[in-house]
C-alpha cells in the first residue's frame, strides 16, 4: 500500500511539472495549453489572438491554406510527417470558429448555433509557441455568446496524414467580454492579412495592409 501512494504521489509531482509549466513571453504569462485574448477593436468586428502554448504544433481548419511564398515554415511533426505553418502574429481570415448561444422560444430554451464554417476546410498548423489573429463580427459576441476552436495537436494525425474521423476533437472555449477580455479595447492598428492570390494555377498568398 505504502508503494501504491508513493507512486501516486510521484505521479502526480509529473503531472504537475509536465502540464503546469507557465512561461513569460513578451510580458505575457503563458501556460502549456492553447488560450485566446481579444486584443483590439475594429470598426464592426473584434480581433482575437489565439496562443499555441504547447510544445507541440496544433492543427486548427480554415477555409484556405495560408503560405508565404518569400518565408516557408515547415515542421516535423511526431509522425515523420512535414507540414507547412501558418505565418505567425499574423490575421488569418477564414479560421473556423463556432458560436453558441441560448435563446428562449416560448417556454423552450434553444441552442442557436453560428460562426465561420463551409462544407471544405484545410488543416492548418500552428507552430509551438506561435500565435495567430483572427475576428469576430461585434454582432455575433452579444448576448452571452461562448465561442469555440476547434483544433487537434499533432500526435492525433496518423501516418497517412489525416485525423481519425472517431478519434479526439478538442474545443478551445471562450467568452466576450470576460475578466481576461475587456470591452474597452483600442482601436486596431494597421496589420497584416493574408490574402489568396492565383498565380499560374496556383494559389499563393501575399500581405495586404488594412486598418
Amino acid at each position: 500500500m505504502r508503494n501504491m501512494v508513493g507512486l501516486v504521489l510521484s505521479f502526480i509531482f509529473l503531472a504537475n511539472v509536465l502540464f503546469s509549466q507557465d512561461k513569460t513571453i513578451d510580458g505575457i504569462q503563458r501556460s502549456s495549453t492553447l488560450s485566446v485574448r481579444a486584443e483590439c477593436k475594429e470598426k464592426q468586428s473584434i480581433r482575437f489572438r489565439l496562443f499555441n502554448n504547447t510544445s507541440w504544433a496544433v492543427a486548427v481548419s480554415t477555409f484556405s491554406f495560408y503560405l508565404t511564398p518569400d518565408h516557408v515554415r515547415r515542421v516535423t511533426l511526431q509522425n515523420g510527417r512535414t507540414v507547412y505553418l501558418m505565418p505567425n502574429d499574423k490575421e488569418i481570415s477564414s479560421l473556423f470558429y463556432f458560436t453558441e448561444r441560448a435563446e428562449a422560444h416560448g417556454k423552450e430554451r434553444m441552442l442557436v448555433l453560428g460562426g465561420y464554417k463551409t462544407d471544405s476546410y484545410n488543416s492548418s498548423w500552428i507552430g509551438s509557441m506561435d500565435s495567430i489573429f483572427f475576428s469576430i463580427p461585434i454582432a455575433d459576441l452579444k448576448n452571452n455568446t461562448e465561442v469555440y476552436v476547434p483544433f487537434n495537436f499533432e500526435w492525433e494525425m496518423t501516418e497517412q496524414g489525416s485525423f481519425m474521423p472517431d478519434g479526439p476533437k478538442h474545443r478551445l472555449y471562450f467568452r466576450f467580454p470576460d475578466a481576461n477580455n475587456s470591452e474597452k479595447l483600442v482601436e486596431c492598428p494597421t496589420s497584416t492579412v493574408f490574402t489568396p492570390v492565383e498565380t499560374a494555377g496556383r494559389i499563393d498568398y501575399i500581405p495586404v495592409m488594412t486598418g
